[in-house]
């Protein structure tokens, strides 16, 4: 099974990519020491981006339940760029996007 795996797989960066892909990936760490995958598809005609969080429901204080779902719904609220509640949310709509969010228990995305 392992032999199957090595030869189904190069490396790139670091990074275990299927053979069949043909797609360019890059590794990168942030000058804040986020880690971050970036993936080109010459064939696509959008763009995409998703941050996630080791972190989710499970670890809300028992007097604060619902407290990171709560925290996840703040990101997209009001920030210097986009000051207004709606601001961000109007500007990926009029520019054909939109975002999403989620909270699991070990998880926020």
């Amino acid at each position: 099974m392992a032999d199957q795996w090595k030869t189904a797989v190069k490396y790139s960066h670091g990074i275990a990519i299927p053979k069949s892909a043909d797609r360019t990936y890059k590794a990168v760490t942030l000058e804040n020491g986020l880690k971050v995958l970036l993936i080109h598809d010459p064939k696509t005609e959008f763009a995409a981006s998703s941050l996630s969080v080791s972190v989710g429901s499970f670890a809300d204080p028992k007097n604060l339940q619902g407290a990171f779902h709560f925290l996840e719904h703040l990101l997209f609220m009001g920030t210097e760029r986009y000051p207004d509640e709606n601001d961000y949310s109007a500007y990926l709509a009029d520019h054909g996007g939109y975002s999403n969010a989620w909270t699991a228990g070990e998880e926020t995305c």
